[in-house]
């Protein structure tokens, strides 16, 4: 079944915009509970407001779980001998699955950043409670040094290459020898890790494999996607990429990378937003077709259109599931509570201590002179507190934690052990 542009352009518009990630399907469920889930690992925690001059310290539960865990998940996927093992049918295929798994630890490690990926994948599903893998066939223009022949018969060497069809160059040394170059497009394999906020599903979606549709961003620079072949008239024509006000951006940045401004770039230095939705729709012979329809950030542009054969290039992971559903829990989602109530209880035991070093005192204004309240303020040790008579100045009695707050600190750190999995002793997964 052949689609209009338009039809498709419809299509993916009503998809993405019913669908939960970053579209209005979800009604920014996910996206407050990553902004928390980023502002909990950082140790910023507005929803915990304090009083004024009161302890601001925080509990660091969230960060010290992923980061605990991390190290043993990395050591499960690629710490052994096979990221990825084929198993022989035969005795005969042994060789042959032996070549396959070497090569997909080469792919992956060799000619892709390989634990990079895995770790930022991991640490997406840890934090944010999704982590995404995306794969691609990518195409760059290689130049090639095929022989070397003397510089006088070079050009007709190259007639002959190209009456055959054969697109070869002869580049002069300058030393009566000419070397023949050819350029020819070498394809590979790229697996990339895309951040959880800029990838969306369908509501129906359980099994990501078997999804109708799914849709991520990205934003690239003009020049990139004009390289990649995508139509320079159309490239430019699309709307510069400003950072919105998006809070999850805001949460990730350590050195303020999202306050870019329209005008930072220019010319085909700025950056766009493009969307590449993937989408399931009946064919001629009324099978589901997946199509890669790639749009503007408005799905009012078509940039590209393209039929794909196999699965969805994507594979996701979870750290707790939720059954019947595509979406489960995080480690971020377990613990920050278990992170509020170790903030409160740890800021009553600082305030403890400050009340009791720094006492409020009584003073009896009758008997005071001169010099009794600015001696009181000089809180340091051995200096003295003048005053017409003794009995001028008395500790106002406070009111002490009635508990062992350290004993409570350490039940509500089992208490995170226990919902999470991730214990101390043991220094990683339960």
């Amino acid at each position: 079944m052949k689609y209009e542009d338009d039809d498709l352009l419809r299509y993916v518009r009503t998809e993405r915009m019913a669908s939960i990630g970053w579209g209005e399907g979800d009604q920014g469920t996910l996206r407050d509970k990553r902004e928390r889930a980023l502002e909990y690992h950082r140790g910023v925690m507005d929803d915990l407001p304090t009083l004024e001059d009161r302890s601001k310290a925080v509990s660091t539960d969230v960060a010290e779980a992923v980061e605990t865990a991390l190290p043993d998940l990395m050591e499960i996927f690629i710490g052994g001998d096979d990221v990825a093992t084929f198993q022989p049918s035969s005795a005969e295929d042994e060789e042959k699955a032996q070549q396959e798994s070497d090569y997909v630890k080469y792919v992956i490690f060799q000619e892709n950043p390989g634990a990079m990926v895995f770790y930022t994948t991991l640490k997406d599903a840890l934090l944010s409670g999704l982590g995404l893998f995306h794969w691609y066939w990518d195409k760059e223009e290689v130049e090639e040094n095929l022989a070397e022949v003397p510089t006088e018969s070079a050009a007709q060497v190259v007639m002959v290459a190209q009456a055959q069809g054969m697109e070869l160059e002869a580049e002069d040394n300058g030393q009566g020898v000419s070397v023949l170059k050819r350029k020819r497009l070498r394809g590979s394999v790229k697996i990339i890790s895309i951040p959880p906020e800029d990838f969306t599903v369908a509501k129906d979606t359980v099994y990501l494999p078997d999804a109708t549709y799914c849709c991520y961003r990205a934003r690239p620079r003009i020049q990139d996607l004009i390289a990649d072949g995508v139509d320079p008239k159309v490239a430019r024509s699309l709307k510069p990429y400003v950072t919105p006000d998006e809070q999850i951006a805001l949460a990730r940045d350590m050195g303020g990378e999202n306050t870019q401004d329209v005008l930072d770039s220019v010319d085909d230095l700025q950056q766009v937003e493009v969307r590449y939705h993937y989408i399931r729709l009946l064919g001629e012979d009324g099978s589901l077709c997946l199509h890669k329809i790639t749009t503007d950030s408005e799905e009012k542009v078509l940039i590209d259109k393209e039929e794909i054969e196999g699965r969805l290039p994507f594979g996701a992971i979870t750290p707790y599931l939720n059954p019947h559903r595509f979406y489960g829990e995080s480690v971020a989602d377990k613990l920050m509570e278990i992170q509020r109530i170790k903030t409160s209880l740890l800021r009553m035991f600082l305030d403890s201590g400050y009340f009791a070093l720094n006492q409020r005192m009584e003073v009896a204004m009758d008997l005071a002179n001169e010099y009794t309240i600015s001696d009181l303020l000089n809180n340091v040790p051995n200096m003295p507190v003048r005053v017409k008579q003794a009995g001028v100045v008395r500790p106002i009695t406070a009111g002490g934690l009635n508990f062992d707050a350290l004993a409570a600190l350490e039940h509500v750190s089992v208490m995170g052990e226990q919902r999470t999995g991730i214990v101390r002793n043991a220094q990683g997964l339960n």
